[in-house]
């Protein structure tokens, strides 16, 4: 249900809520947990309007140790990952990586209040970092959407471009239904990340705004690469119904959803859109 609430919330069908949000980290991805900045750039999912997770962005290793961690984060090896970091911080306290990719790792492990102070203490060293501020404002997410703000804007100010920070407050945007603000962040987020979900995000975003053509665009994207995505298809049928446009196209896309899923919640929302198709 996470992918679809959005959708329901957009387009004023029920459904339960969830949250997620966007961290940079720099190790392998973890889509059940927000992520991080740690060794390597990667986009967890925000597909609904009150966001949970977050998106971190990552480090690309350029050191044999780097490498090692970041293997260590793939492998999900704990004790080898806590080994490496522990090491490079005896020697060298401030080093950002180790910060970063040790903050990473609390966080997925959901010790929020650890990363965020590892991440406190990088920021004594390397406090205009921008995927520093992204995680941080990523581990206030949840609890503090001011506090989260501040810090992805802070991020936004050392880098305008920092995809993962246009992500988070683009999708808080989206969240409060401030289209225009939304667009801006999210267009540069999906010009930069490959995912599903920023091209979601972005596409109603341009829905919002009335750009309908252009969030049909969007989808038609989405769904030459990602076939199985079938959030995807029943937003693209919404706005196909909509615009009245290629109806006979949305017909098909719903017949696919139905074959794709048994959410009760969605088959209903399916039935109601085929009513829609009918009049």
């Amino acid at each position: 249900m996470k992918k679809l609430i959005f959708l329901f919330l957009v387009y004023g069908v029920v459904g339960c809520s969830s949250s997620q949000k966007s961290t940079e980290a720099e190790s392998s991805k973890n889509t059940s947990q927000p992520e991080a900045n740690a060794t390597a750039e990667e986009s967890p999912a925000i597909t609904t309007i009150d966001t949970g997770e977050a998106t971190v962005e990552v480090v690309a290793p350029t050191n044999n140790y780097q490498s090692d961690v970041k293997k260590a984060f793939a492998a999900k090896d704990g004790k080898k990952i806590e080994s490496l970091i522990s090491n490079k911080l005896s020697k060298e306290p401030s080093d950002l990586f180790s910060l970063n990719a040790l903050g990473v790792y609390y966080y997925r492990g959901g010790a929020l209040k650890l990363a965020r102070l590892v991440w406190d203490k990088a920021t004594k060293d390397h406090g205009r970092n921008a995927a520093i501020n992204n995680n941080i404002g990523a581990s206030f997410y949840s609890d503090d959407e001011e506090k989260a703000i501040s810090f992805f804007k802070k991020a936004l100010q050392s880098e305008s471009g920092n995809p993962y920070a246009n992500y988070n407050l683009g999708s808080l945007y989206l969240k409060y239904k401030n289209y225009s603000a939304a667009e801006s962040a999210l267009r540069v987020a999906y010009g930069k990340l490959k995912s599903y979900d920023v091209a979601n995000n972005y596409a109603l975003a341009l829905r919002g705004n009335g750009k309908t053509k252009d969030s049909i665009k969007v989808y038609e994207t989405i769904i030459r690469t990602n076939s199985n995505q079938y959030q995807a298809l029943l937003n693209y049928a919404t706005l196909l119904i909509e615009a009245q446009q290629s109806l006979d196209q949305a017909k098909d896309s719903l017949n696919r959803v139905k074959f794709m899923t048994e959410d009760r919640s969605v088959l209903r929302y399916v039935a109601e859109l085929e009513r829609r198709l009918g009049k």
